[in-house]
């Protein structure tokens, strides 16, 4: 088999792994750990899917590989994705923070404005 031939294969395999495992697992940290439990399992069902359906026996390494490679780019992914709402939520209490702030200045500014207001019509 040439190089041109391999890379072909490594490239169809990684697609079909990443779609095995995406259809597989949500992206949350418990199904990440339960997914690299069972990952001799794993590798045993994706070899075993892939003779049936193509008659090409895989090598065991290259997909333990794969799949590897794969939970490492997920494990990537909920750090971000985790990261981002924690920003999110932090931006969020800041505005929060700011809106309540602005009304609590309107509601003294308005109680300022009717105190003046009394002393002016008192005067008068």
């Amino acid at each position: 088999m040439n190089e041109d031939s391999k890379n072909y294969e490594m490239q169809i395999l990684a697609m079909m792994i990443n779609q095995y495992l995406d259809d597989m697992v949500s992206l949350s940290e418990e199904k990440l750990n339960q997914l690299e439990a069972n990952r001799n399992q794993i590798v045993g069902d994706l070899a075993t899917i892939i003779y049936k359906e193509s008659g090409h026996k895989g090598e065991f390494h290259i997909i333990r590989n794969l799949i590897n490679s794969r939970i490492e780019v997920m494990k990537y992914q909920l750090f971000f994705s985790q990261s981002s709402l924690l920003e999110s939520r932090r931006i969020d209490e800041e505005k929060a923070i700011k809106i309540a702030e602005q009304k609590a200045n309107a509601v003294i500014n308005d109680k300022n404005n009717d105190d003046t207001e009394k002393i002016t019509s008192q005067e008068n």
